[in-house]
């Protein structure tokens, strides 16, 4: 029978005892129960079951404390990991996004938000996806608020810091930089270091055995301050073997002078003493061609004198008995060969200055470049795979456009400077001082126009948009393709030192094209197919207009004679290609230089003509 005490485990709910009637009646209190006798006996009883089960219940609180705070600590040094973790990658977000990689820093700032939902990475992912997102430039900038001095004064430490590291190229971009944001700062300080970066890296180009880029620095360096002996001796031997270069394929004769030069002086300077006997071998090999025995036994003496090689050997023994047997018979009125032709005859009419031209290699598929003195008729070759030449004002440094960008050479020394770099470049065109060079560039948006100092002392500047641009002698620069009040014009003249100079439209067919400029700066060559055929036309700077050629063929790329009398110009009459001179009023055209039957892209090209 189940307990009914209340009191008790499992007790049943049971009616309360009767009290007596008469204790009811005198109001006595009512005597003790039965039931809490019993309840007290029970109690007083030992109890071993109780004392075990209490025992268990304090082991039992025990360990769950023990747990709970074991449990609490674990989680702590796992919130400690996560949070390492998360400023790493936060820290990383933040390099990333310094560094311009904003995808980078995105998808490690995400990560470092998800670890620790502390603001810093949140907003290090707004800012990533704030400039993942292109937004338009707005039209008024606001200006620059620190001060040039302290701009260059960052731009000097970086640069400093480039230095240390050995990153000569990164140490010059920040030296360029500084200079040209505030040229007063320090200039002493910042050329000494520019001087450093050059040479530095001139010597790892040597190493390298890039002669071309090697020259460049240490041309740039020359101009800062001498350089020291060891490398004045380098540079001097480095410009004679590309010298002879230059001429490799072209004039035999001159390469041998260059190799001949270079091998008296350092005739264990790389592989000199090869390339000289090659050079003698080849020309011998010519004269052979034409017969002319004696002179190729010549060569081919100078050629075992310095490799003794049997195959040379029995072509100097054939010359030499040829040489004795042969007995020229001049034409009647001419005078005995001698030598081969190793250029044009002399031009008649051709009497000032270098004309500069490309020519078109079907071997090799590109142009290559040429410079044609007038006291001189051979054509110097000047670069591989060049165009559009553009000579500097005083005649010495060609500037051309090749697959990198704009460079420039001497055409007698033939190594070339990069001037500038990057896809697109095109029409390069000096100032009239020569200290500052033009030129067009095209990208998604269309083609546009920039200025840039010579030397690289400051970025690219843009000026308009547009192409084909050309410098005039009074500091005007000629373009094509420009926009006037929203209508394409032809032909148009800015000033472009003028930050807020318009365009000066001078023709309006779209497909007017200028090219030269008159030497005194009053009249501009163009060339134009608006009539359905190219020819040369010449528009005066008030806006008149005459045409030059008129022609079936294709007449293009005029370039002046430097005294004004004579305009050269690229045509196919007659079904071949080449060079011809005309008056400045169309009359006498005659051609001087013969460039075969392929002229590729021949709208695009050009002449140069310097005194």
């Amino acid at each position: 029978m189940r307990n009914s005490d209340p009191r008790l485990p499992n007790a049943e709910p049971r009616t309360p005892d009767p009290i007596p009637v008469a204790e009811a009646a005198l109001n006595l209190p009512p005597s003790p129960r039965p039931g809490w006798q019993a309840w007290k006996a029970w109690i007083l009883r030992p109890h071993p079951f109780l004392v075990g089960l209490l025992a268990f219940l304090a082991t039992m609180s025990l360990t769950m404390i023990a747990v709970l705070m074991g449990w609490n600590q674990g989680l702590q040094e796992r919130q400690i990991r996560a949070e390492a973790t998360a400023q790493a990658y936060y820290e990383e977000g933040l390099a990333r996004l310094e560094a311009g990689e904003f995808e980078m820093a995105r998808a490690n700032c995400q990560e470092a938000w998800r670890l620790s939902r502390y603001p810093g990475p949140a907003a290090c992912v707004a800012e990533a996806e704030r400039l993942l997102t292109p937004t338009p430039t707005p039209p008024l900038a606001p200006p620059p608020t620190t001060p040039p001095e302290e701009i260059a004064a960052a731009l000097l430490a970086e640069a400093q810091e480039a230095l240390d590291a050995g990153a000569w190229e990164k140490a010059l971009e920040k030296l360029n930089a500084a200079l040209a944001t505030a040229p007063d700062y320090r200039p002493d300080r910042i050329q000494e270091m520019r001087y450093t970066a050059l040479v530095a890296l001139a010597r790892q180009f040597l190493e390298e055995d890039n002669l071309e880029a090697a020259l460049f620095r240490l041309d740039q360096a020359a101009a800062i301050a001498p350089l020291d002996d060891e490398l004045e001796v380098e540079r001097q031997l480095a410009t004679r073997y590309l010298e002879g270069i230059n001429y490799w394929g072209v004039s035999w004769e001159d390469a041998i002078a260059a190799f001949s030069a270079l091998y008296a002086i350092a005739p264990y300077y790389r592989d000199v003493q090869a390339r000289l006997f090659q050079a003698h071998v080849a020309y011998g090999d010519l004269f052979a061609e034409q017969e002319e025995w004696c002179p190729a036994e010549v060569q081919y003496t100078e050629a075992v004198r310095l490799v003794l090689d049997a195959e040379v050997e029995a072509k100097r023994a054939d010359a030499a008995q040829r040489c004795l047997t042969a007995t020229p018979t001049p034409l009647p009125g001419t005078e005995p060969i001698t030598s081969p032709v190793t250029g044009p005859q002399p031009i008649e009419g051709f009497y000032v200055g270098r004309l500069a031209y490309a020519a078109y290699n079907t071997e090799a598929g590109g142009y290559d470049l040429y410079a044609l003195p007038s006291y001189d008729p051979r054509p110097i070759k000047a670069a591989s795979y060049a165009s559009q030449p553009a000579w500097r004002p005083d005649g010495r440094l060609l500037a051309y456009r090749n697959s990198t960008g704009i460079a420039a050479v001497v055409p007698e020394e033939g190594v070339p400077l990069t001037l500038a770099s990057g896809p697109g470049m095109a029409w390069p065109t000096w100032s009239p001082d020569g200290q500052r060079l033009a030129y067009a560039v095209q990208d998604a948006t269309g083609w546009q126009v920039y200025v840039v100092p010579s030397d690289g002392s400051a970025p690219p500047r843009p000026v308009t948009p547009g192409w084909a641009p050309v410098w005039g002698p009074q500091g005007a620069l000629a373009y094509a393709g420009c926009v006037v009040e929203g209508t394409v014009r032809g032909i148009c003249v800015i000033n472009p030192d003028d930050p807020a100079g318009r365009p000066v439209p001078l023709t309006a067919d779209p497909h007017d094209t200028p090219v030269s400029w008159s030497p005194d700066g009053s009249q501009i060559a163009y060339m134009s197919d608006h009539d359905g055929d190219w020819d040369v036309y010449v528009v005066t700077t008030s806006g008149y207009v005459y045409q030059v050629t008129n022609d079936p063929a294709s007449d293009g790329a005029p370039a002046w004679a430097p005294d004004g009398s004579l305009i050269a110009f690229v045509s196919d009459r007659g079904g071949s290609w080449g060079i011809y001179l005309v008056s400045p009023d169309g009359q006498n055209p005659r051609k001087i230089v013969d460039l075969g039957t392929a002229y590729p892209d021949f709208s695009s090209q050009r002449l140069s003509w310097a005194p």
